[in-house]
């Protein structure tokens, strides 16, 4: 699972505490840092750089909450894998 400008970690804790592998993206993640563990990768990415898409592909869900990159969304469906869903 991917959430994508994490913000306070709100998802991401829930995915974790509900067995998930998750990957926290922000741009400020000293929130989200009480969170890394085993089950849980903590990245620090400025999403609004032009740049190519940073964090590979094949994630079985993607969680994207209050934010809006538009140029983004092709990527965030690329990184989808077969079967798995977007909340955007």
């Amino acid at each position: 699972m991917l959430d994508l400008a994490a913000g306070g970690g709100r998802h991401s804790r829930l995915l974790r505490d509900s067995g998930f592998r998750v990957r926290v993206v922000d741009r400020d993640v000293s929130a989200l840092l009480p969170l890394a563990d085993g089950r849980c990768e903590v990245r620090q990415i400025e999403l609004e750089v032009d740049a190519p898409w940073p964090l590979g592909n094949w994630y079985d869900g993607i969680v994207v909450t209050n934010y809006v990159r538009r140029s983004l969304l092709p990527a965030i469906a690329k990184a989808i894998a077969p079967g798995g869903g977007a909340l955007i």
